[in-house]
């Protein structure tokens, strides 16, 4: 998934361009609510290369890729395909956690 390849060859820039709006809102806020470079808000959450996708499906203008370890939740802006959540784990009928989402 180009997201991961991104931040696997440090380029955040292009990492944070692959982020819908919300979540590049989130990413950049620091936990004491200032505001944080996206770059340094990816960096901080460390994401690995979870490998090939198992499954993907769309819903409408959403979609879910599902690999090993992990899963990714996207949007469609315009004709790009844009990250809303990644890093996520399910938590049985509770909602996935995910180390980089929106607000």
């Amino acid at each position: 998934m180009s997201f991961y390849a991104a931040l696997e060859n440090g380029d955040y820039a292009r990492a944070c361009g692959m982020l819908a709006p919300a979540t590049l809102e989130g990413v950049q806020q620091s936990e004491n609510g200032g505001d944080q470079a996206c770059a340094d808000g990816l960096r901080a959450v460390s994401l690995q290369d979870p490998g090939e996708p198992l499954s993907a499906q769309a819903f409408g203008r959403n979609a879910q890729v599902e690999f090993g370890s992990e899963t990714v939740f996207l949007t469609l802006s315009s004709s790009n395909w844009k990250v809303m959540a990644a890093g996520c784990t399910a938590r049985g009928d509770r909602p996935y956690s995910c180390r980089v989402e929106g607000d």
